[in-house]
């Protein structure tokens, strides 16, 4: 469901100027047809179903914050694409002096590239080449802050902690130490800690059926951890 989504959201950009691409021309094509969506999804999944949802989902965004840049200059959505050079050099010139984000200039490139290279956009090859844009996405590359980890947990707080789970009276502190223990020991950020699916629990109890050791493994999807 996911990627059908993402692949919708390439239909609605190809169709912004069908005569760019090949693909762009077979959708429009498609609109005739008695199921036209689901023939432009067939169409479009043919060319880009291979790629990784995440992959579409982030070119088409920058594409996307591209598109809503140029209407907010006055111009029409037929002017959009192909992705003229001027017009993203000007982009990327005013992304850096906006003090945007970082990989924002790395990101419209990539997708610019995507959408010349792998989309077919015959159009757009001049501005995925262009060694000004290339550079102007590099310089504000160079502002990106070095990530700084954190401290390590004193071995102290950790067994604090461990403690705290296993035997503190209110139950909402034991949660909140066990859900430390969690991201601690599994190495995981809270975020990576939201995206889990699926935990398996292998508890080891004595004879009077009290809990004394165990493990627990959770499964979490598209976390960088």
């Amino acid at each position: 469901p996911g990627k059908r989504v993402q692949l919708s959201k390439w239909i609605q950009l190809l169709l912004l100027c069908p005569e760019d691409s090949q693909l762009g021309l077979s959708l429009r094509d498609a609109a005739s047809d008695p199921s036209p969506f689901h023939k432009q999804l067939d169409l479009t999944a043919d060319v880009l179903g291979q790629k990784a949802e995440s992959t579409l989902r982030s070119r088409a965004a920058a594409l996307g914050w591209f598109a809503t840049w140029m209407l907010a200059q006055g111009l029409t959505p037929a002017d959009v694409f192909p992705v003229q050079e001027a017009h993203l050099y000007r982009y990327l010139t005013g992304l850096r002096y906006d003090n945007a984000a970082a990989t924002k200039g790395t990101t419209i490139m990539a997708a610019v590239v995507f959408y010349a290279m792998v989309v077919g956009s015959r159009g757009s090859e001049e501005a995925a080449n262009s060694l000004r844009c290339i550079g102007s996405a590099a310089r504000q590359y160079l502002k990106k802050r070095q990530t700084v980890r954190a401290e390590t947990l004193p071995m102290w707080v950790v067994y604090l902690l461990e403690l705290s789970a296993a035997h503190a009276k209110n139950s909402k502190v034991r949660l909140g130490a066990g859900y430390a223990c969690l991201l601690t020991h599994g190495r995981w950020r809270n975020s990576d800690a939201q995206a889990i699916e699926e935990m398996q629990e292998d508890r080891v109890t004595d004879e009077q059926g009290r809990l004394v050791d165990g493990t627990i493994e959770a499964l979490a999807a598209e976390v960088k951890t």
